[in-house]
This record gives C-alpha cells, structure tokens and sequence, in this order.
C-alpha cells in the first residue's frame, strides 16, 4: 500500500475516533447507528485495514456521526472540518 494511501486511512481512523469520542459514543454505538460491525470500526481506528475502507462504510459512518462524509477525509485545517468540529464540541457542552 502505498504511504499517501496510509496516511488517509491514519486520517480518517483519528476523524472517527475524534467525532465518535466528541459524541460520546462507544465504538458500539457507532457500529450499531451506522450499521457496520464494531470490528470493523475497531480497524478504522486503529488503522489496522489490509483492505481499505468502502465509500459506503464513511458515508453510513459521516451518517451516524452527523457530520458531512467529507470531513472524515479532511485534514484539520480544511474549514469545513473545523466548522463541523466546533459544532460538535458546542453542542456536547451543552449536554
């Protein structure tokens, strides 16, 4: 596997943990909203995939985290990204 495609996969395991953890969500919880397995999300995060990610696991997940599917794929600075991360760092304050 190439190094640029590993370091996506890096990146998209740390946006999910970083929204899921945001939301209060067990990898479960995760797994159970967005209807892919906990291993699977374990993988994810873990950057532990031999296989890569399907389009349709980052859209079910972007789904159950309520964010848009791009900021999975988005470094912090993208703008998007941070308006999205802002969102959900307010409203998990006020939970």
């Amino acid at each position: 596997m190439k190094e640029s495609t590993e370091m996506m996969y890096q990146k998209i395991g740390e946006n999910v943990y970083r929204f899921r953890v945001l939301e209060r969500m067990s990898q479960a919880q995760l797994a159970e909203k967005s209807q892919v397995s906990a291993a699977y999300v374990s993988q994810i995060e873990g950057f532990r995939l031999h296989k890569g990610i399907t389009c349709t696991a980052i859209i079910s997940i972007s789904e159950a985290l309520n964010i848009p599917t791009c900021v999975l794929l988005a470094q912090e600075a993208c703008p998007k990204y941070l308006e999205c991360l802002q969102q959900t760092v307010d409203y998990s304050m006020k939970s």
